[in-house]
């Protein structure tokens, strides 16, 4: 089940963290010795959908949601980033308009390296540039897999996979238990579905044994069996 839960996570996530983390450690230095730490407050919008691109933007403390605006319908949830992930620099990259916004989820800390210094970084540093063009094309692809999923994945399977997500996302370093604090309207807004239905499907995971909720407080006790209702 466990290459079963990689293959979910590298279908439905950004790898940013991992792949930044294979960097020479001196690129790494040289790249956080020019960031510019920035503190967010929930709610408060990184970049917003139409804007321009001055910099990226790499996750230190917190969570961020990336979302676009659907007429008629609210908020569709691209991804939630937490620590160690870079974000914004698909717009950046080319050289267009944010297609989508990012808003703290939580009380943030978020690093700013300017278009400028990046640019400079990917001129000294090969490695730099092909990480962050490897990071688009993964991007792209996970794009295509979230559509195919909402077009044709049931609500239940949705779900699933939504918690194992957060759960792996937002879950301290170190925990072995999987358990994370979210809105109902945030998972909505990740599975395009209603509120509603994120209640009846909780609490029939609920009924099953598979998960326990405190409020937003979400704990998941049975993953291998989200697994299976993902199959």
């Amino acid at each position: 089940m466990q290459l079963v839960k990689e293959a979910l996570l590298e279908q439905f996530t950004f790898n940013s963290r991992r792949e930044f983390e294979s960097l020479p450690e001196n690129i790494r230095l040289e790249f956080f010795a020019h960031m510019v730490v920035r503190r967010y407050r929930k709610g408060d919008a990184l970049f917003v959908e139409g804007g321009y691109p001055a910099g990226i933007f790499y996750i230190l403390r917190g969570y961020v949601k990336k979302f676009k605006l659907l007429m008629g319908y609210g908020e569709q949830i691209i991804s939630i980033y937490g620590n160690g992930e870079l974000i914004g620099y698909a717009a950046l990259l080319s050289q267009e308009k944010y297609p989508d916004s990012a808003v703290a989820l939580s009380e943030s800390e978020v690093g700013f390296i300017s278009a400028e210094t990046l640019q400079m970084l990917q001129r000294k540093y090969d490695d730099l540039n092909r990480m962050l063009v490897r990071n688009l094309g993964h991007e792209f692809g996970v794009l295509s897999n979230i559509i195919a999923s909402n077009a044709q994945r049931n609500v239940r399977q949705r779900v699933a996979i939504a918690l194992i997500i957060l759960g792996e996302k937002m879950t301290a370093d170190g925990q072995s238990v999987r358990n994370f604090r979210v809105p109902r309207r945030e998972i909505a807004n990740m599975v395009a579905t209603t509120v509603e239905s994120i209640v009846r499907v909780l609490r029939e995971f609920q009924r099953e044994g598979i998960i326990s909720v405190e409020g937003r407080k979400i704990t998941i006790h049975d993953e291998q069996a989200l697994l299976k209702i993902i199959q």
